[in-house]
C-alpha cells in the first residue's frame, strides 16, 4: 500500500515539474522543435492565403445557385429565377477555367458548389415543368372527353 502512494507522489511531482517547464532536456528540445516547425508552417500558410484572392465569378456563381428561392418570393421578378441556374453554371465554368490558369486566385470550391447546386436546381425545374404539363395535359384530355 505504501509503495503505490510513493509512486503516485512521484508521478504527481514529475507531472508538476513538466508543467512548470523544468522537465528533461529531451522534452524541451522536442517542444521547441515542434513550436518552431509550427511557426514556419503558420507563416507559410498565412502568406499564401493573403496573396490569393477569391475569384468573383466563383462567388457570384455560388450565391446565384443558392439565391433563386429568394428571387421566386418576389412576384414582379420571380420569372428571373428560371434564368439564374443556367447563368450560374456558365459563371462557375468560367471561374474554374480562370482559377486553373491563374494560380493566384482561389474559390474552386465555390465554383464547383455553384455548378452542382445549379445543375440540380435546373434538373428539378425541368422535371417539375414536365410533370405540370403532363398533369394538365391529362386533365384537359379528360375534360375534352366528357
Amino acid at each position: 500500500m505504501r509503495k503505490s502512494n510513493k509512486n503516485v507522489d512521484k508521478a504527481q511531482e514529475l507531472y508538476a515539474k513538466r508543467r512548470a517547464g523544468s522537465g528533461s532536456k529531451s522534452t524541451k528540445r522536442s517542444s521547441t522543435h515542434s513550436d518552431r516547425a509550427q511557426d514556419l508552417y503558420d507563416k507559410k500558410n498565412k502568406k499564401m492565403d493573403l496573396e490569393r484572392e477569391f475569384d468573383n465569378y466563383a462567388l457570384i456563381s455560388f450565391f446565384m445557385s443558392i439565391g433563386w428561392p429568394f428571387v421566386i418570393a418576389f412576384p414582379f421578378i420571380g420569372f428571373l429565377s428560371i434564368l439564374l441556374p443556367p447563368v450560374s453554371i456558365v459563371l462557375g465554368a468560367m471561374s474554374l477555367k480562370k482559377i486553373r490558369v491563374d494560380k493566384k486566385l482561389k474559390g474552386r470550391g465555390f465554383a464547383i458548389a455553384g455548378i452542382i447546386i445549379s445543375s440540380l436546381t435546373l434538373f428539378f425545374m425541368i422535371l417539375g415543368i414536365i410533370l405540370v404539363l403532363t398533369i394538365f395535359g391529362s386533365l384537359l384530355n379528360n375534360l375534352a372527353i366528357i
